[in-house]
């Protein structure tokens, strides 16, 4: 009987260390300067002087946001992948009348890796690395123009701090890439 009673302690505890540990992980993200953004602003620059009289005015930008998804190969290594959506509009004039609209979307795909430096039940530190692509379409309603480009992408996460709860934690990264120099968000872990 007592054979019986430690075999059933040991199943139980065994799937008690189970239920504790977390494989998977999703987070949502909303950051600021993506590269398409800075690559945006710096084009904007540099055709500015070939314009003419034509000029893009009250930018706005929306994102970007994004979805990550992350399987733990053990304590330390991560695999995964990262979607990235963002948008941009402006209104365009020429000679202080307003000719049309700017529309213009980022969709980014990123598989990527995650090495984690420290981390407990309650606090982390991360770094992370994706390379992937982006899919670009411009719009302007007032000339029936529009355009698509693809082009290659990344996002290089220098650090990246997480607190919270065993499957809930916030977090906050810095670094470079399309995610943004600095983003937060939630991540969630089962």
């Amino acid at each position: 009987m007592k054979k019986i009673m430690m075999l059933v302690a040991l199943m139980a505890m065994s799937l008690g260390t189970l239920a504790q540990e977390t494989r998977h992980e999703v987070a949502f993200t909303y950051g600021i300067a993506s590269n398409s953004q800075i690559l945006n602003i710096y084009e904007d620059l540099v055709k500015a002087p070939f314009s003419g009289s034509a000029s893009q005015e009250k930018d706005w930008w929306f994102g970007p946001i994004s979805v990550e998804y992350f399987y733990h190969l053990s304590n330390r290594f991560s695999l995964g992948a990262i979607a990235v959506y963002g948008h941009k509009g402006s209104d365009l004039y020429e000679n202080s009348t307003k000719r049309g609209e700017l529309s213009a979307n980022y969709l980014t795909l990123l598989p990527g890796v995650k090495f984690s430096w420290w981390s407990n039940d309650y606090l982390g530190l991360y770094s992370k690395a994706a390379v992937g692509i982006t899919y670009r379409t411009e719009k302007v309603d007032a000339v029936n123009y529009s355009e698509n480009e693809v082009r290659m992408n990344w996002q290089l996460s220098a650090i990246g701090f997480e607190g919270g709860s065993l499957r809930v934690r916030g977090f906050a990264e810095l670094g470079f890439g399309e995610q943004g120099v600095f983003f937060t968000g939630v991540r969630f872990k089962f």
